[in-house]
This record gives structure tokens, C-alpha cells and sequence, in this order.
């Protein structure tokens, strides 16, 4: 009987230090040097090119016959 209760008490223990462990998620503009400036180059292309309006084809397919 005392075997289940010290293993049970063993695994609380071990899967309550494994609980404290993680990993801190840093922001990658802190972390990666030059991060913030590429992202503001790409946002600035990305709304660039949101702008330019897009082509209608005239040969378009009929998805619904007539």
C-alpha cells in the first residue's frame, strides 16, 4: 500500500516542477535584429500592392448555363 502512494506522490511532485518550466515568449522586434524595420519596409509593399486594383477577365467561364 505504500508503493501506490509514494509513486502517486512522486509523480505530483515531478509533474508540478514540469508545470513551473516553460519558456518565456519574447517578441521578435526585441529579439531579431532589424525585425522591426523589415516589417515596416513589408507592410508598406504589402499595402502598395493592395491598392492596385485587379483585372476582370472579359472571357470569363459560365459557372451557371442558361
Amino acid at each position: 500500500m505504500k508503493t501506490p502512494v509514494l509513486k502517486l506522490l512522486s509523480l505530483g511532485l515531478v509533474s508540478a516542477g514540469l508545470a513551473g518550466v516553460g519558456c518565456e515568449m519574447h517578441p521578435p522586434s526585441e529579439t531579431i535584429a532589424g525585425y522591426a524595420e523589415k516589417e515596416t519596409t513589408k507592410q508598406t509593399i504589402e499595402k502598395q500592392e493592395s491598392m492596385i486594383p485587379e483585372g476582370t477577365n472579359t472571357n470569363a467561364p459560365a459557372f451557371f448555363p442558361r
